[in-house]
């Protein structure tokens, strides 16, 4: 029902007396309506017709205010209703004729709630909020029982008058987890499944197919150290000059079956979250750590693409099955990265000559990828050691083969999924990277010149072999990471669309996500509309697929773009309370930033701060131009190598703050 009202609502608005002529069952029209509002698909506008939110005539969107005006995807938009929008505010939009954006309705508050400590202070509470934003909020209640300093969730009660009413408690002033707590809190982080979805995974059978039976064929899969979700298992095996390569996948979709308990559950998700120590799955434990999971010696249900690949990195044959396999051995990057490195070869002869041969066709893969213009950039994340739960130790990741060989052979195969769906006019939802915008590039051309480096060509017309080449030319240099993090900054963002337009990144036509069914809701449609169109040619429901798949690609988006910011707000929370336990002590680093208040320093293990001006002992004059503070003796600029001892730390903001060491200016 759901695919029928959204084909109908694509062509005009209907009301419910409309609709009714199309269905029989009243009772279940209301309440698929009811759930596609609640989803985020359609809405009912002020004439009560449903419209569907399609993305271009009727779209949601964050609010972003800059220089004292709302903006949405940087156009400024009127507000006839009045509903007074706040920063990152979601909000259903309207293009209209004209052109003119008009907000019809604030979908979600981004700050419905503020988050901070109440201190008990005689009869009354003092409330300080940890958002800046909302530092002049106050606490409306008086009587709550609560004896000493506490994290609490309040709910906005009048944002015009600043006011908040408690909501629940977060944790005890004193809990080091508190922090953590809150920012969890904050995003809405689901912990538990509902019942029903949990009674759904616990006696739910996977849909019987006939499939290809790999099971004779040496397999293993290769994760990270602490990973129990494995989506993905690999056989290779070298023929002549040719190479074969099976990338086997997790057949969640076999399990995970359309508008079932589990999928209305998974959609909502969006994905699996990983921060700090921690991951937050997208499906039950039942599923994502045992019945799906690609675990040695146990038969498991996969998609298998299978691939012939030539010495120059040429596809010559390729096919998609429906397989059963068995995993041989559960394989990690660091024992992979030893074997390849020799310095801890597996006792496996068999294991030991498929691993060798992998590597060589990783190899082969990367160097046609770079060859055709994809950009191999460097890995800036932070590598966290924890012991109980505490973290011990920070540095930056460093990028290995064994990862970089995964990535290649997903890569071939996501590839080819969607070259196989786009040629045949299937139903896909594609993963899309735009080449940069012009402004965006502008910027960064100007930067890289102050650092010495100019792109040949107009900026318009600049390929995506150039960053390649712009990353080799700092390959050896200390500001290689700045550079390397500059260039991400300028790239577009990639986007979930039922519509291919290629991955600039990639240098690729055509691309999606299926290789992670398990923990991305896009692979998950994708290995559906494989099996039904690919394998039981049901073509009956093209066009309503296509219109399903941009209502989920949108929603896809959204929770993507919700999981970078928590992982990032984790991230820079874990950094500022480790960095707490290292104050007065001395770090080298490199300049990422630089403005009139100071400039910002990443130091190796990968903690960022700022160095303030009025730290400095020198008169310093900011060039806004040339992005450096000079004074008669210095020029801090960006990319320079210098020495900082931390001064302070507050891991409520969280900030940290550098002083620069006195008697050294420059790291040797």
């Amino acid at each position: 029902m759901q695919e029928k009202i959204l084909q109908l609502l694509k062509d005009k608005a209907l009301g419910i007396e409309d609709l009714k002529a199309y269905f029989e069952d009243f009772k279940e029209l209301v309440k698929t309506l009811n759930e596609l509002e609640e989803e985020g698909f359609i809405f009912l506008d002020d004439k009560k017709l449903y419209r569907l939110i399609d993305g271009r005539n009727y779209f949601t969107a964050s609010i972003a205010y800059k220089n004292r005006h709302f903006f949405v995807k940087d156009e400024l938009f009127k507000d006839p209703l009045g509903l007074c929008p706040l920063n990152k505010d979601e909000g259903l939009f309207h293009r209209t004729k004209r052109g003119r954006l008009d907000l019809l309705k604030i979908t979600k508050r981004h700050n419905q709630y503020i988050y901070g400590l109440i201190i008990p202070k005689r009869r009354r509470y003092f409330f300080k909020s940890l958002d800046r934003s909302f530092e002049n909020f106050r606490l409306e209640d008086t009587k709550l029982g609560i004896k000493e300093p506490t994290y609490i969730e309040a709910y906005i009660s009048d944002y015009r008058k600043a006011l908040c009413r408690f909501s629940k408690i977060i944790a005890k002033g004193d809990d080091p987890r508190a922090l953590r707590a809150i920012l969890l809190a904050k995003y809405h982080v689901p912990f538990n499944f509902p019942k029903n979805v949990l009674k759904e995974a616990e006696n739910i059978k996977p849909l019987e197919r006939k499939r290809e039976d790999y099971r004779s064929l040496l397999t293993v899969t290769i994760d990270g150290d602490s990973a129990k979700d494995f989506d993905d298992a690999i056989s290779v095996f070298k023929k002549r000059d040719n190479y074969e390569l099976f990338v086997h996948i997790a057949d969640v979709s076999a399990y995970v079956l359309k508008n079932s308990a589990l999928d209305k559950e998974a959609l909502r998700r969006g994905n699996s979250l990983y921060y700090a120590n921690t991951v937050t799955p997208m499906l039950p434990g039942t599923l994502s750590d045992d019945l799906c999971s690609l675990r040695p010696d146990e038969d498991r249900l996969s998609l298998t693409v299978y691939m012939l690949i030539d010495k120059n990195g040429e596809v010559l044959d390729e096919k998609i099955e429906e397989s059963l396999i068995r995993s041989n051995y559960r394989l990690t990057y660091r024992s992979v990265e030893d074997h390849i490195d020799q310095k801890e070869v597996f006792k496996d002869e068999k294991l030991s000559k498929m691993i060798f041969e992998a590597y060589e066709l990783s190899l082969i893969i990367e160097k046609r990828r770079l060859k055709d213009g994809a950009i191999e950039f460097y890995d800036e994340e932070s590598e966290f050691t924890y012991q109980n739960d505490k973290l011990i130790d920070l540095k930056a990741h460093k990028d290995l083969k064994s990862e970089k060989l995964i990535a290649n052979f997903m890569i071939m195969a996501n590839n080819t999924i969607a070259k196989r769906m786009y040629h045949l006019g299937l139903p896909l939802i594609y993963r899309n990277h735009p080449s940069p915008k012009k402004e965006e590039l502008e910027d960064l051309v100007f930067v890289l010149h102050t650092l010495g480096y100019d792109f040949k060509g107009k900026i318009e017309n600049i390929h995506s072999s150039q960053f390649g080449e712009c990353l080799d030319y700092f390959k050896d240099e200390d500001a290689y990471a700045l550079v390397n993090n500059l260039l991400l900054r300028a790239m577009s963002k990639a986007l979930y669309e039922s519509e291919s337009s290629g991955h600039y990144g990639l240098s690729l036509e055509h691309y999606c996500h299926f290789t992670s069914p398990i923990r991305r809701y896009a692979d998950l449609i994708n290995h559906r509309m494989i099996r039904k169109y690919l394998f039981d040619h049901n073509f009956d429901d093209i066009d309503a697929d296509n219109t399903l798949n941009d209502m989920i690609a949108l929603r896809c988006n959204e929770n993507e773009r919700l999981s970078m910011d928590l992982e990032r707000a984790m991230n820079k929370l874990e950094i500022a309370t480790y960095m707490k336990d290292h104050l007065d002590e001395e770090y080298s680093g490199i300049i990422t930033g630089v403005k009139a208040f100071g400039f910002f320093v990443k130091l190796d293990n990968t903690a960022e701060g700022l160095v303030s001006l009025n730290t400095l002992d020198d008169y310093y004059e900011y060039d806004e131009k040339l992005a450096i503070l000079k004074s008669a003796r210095h020029t801090f600029r960006l990319g320079d190598r210098v020495n900082v001892i931390v001064d302070k730390v507050d891991p409520q903001r969280p900030s940290i703050d550098f002083i620069l060491k006195k008697e050294k200016q420059y790291a040797d």
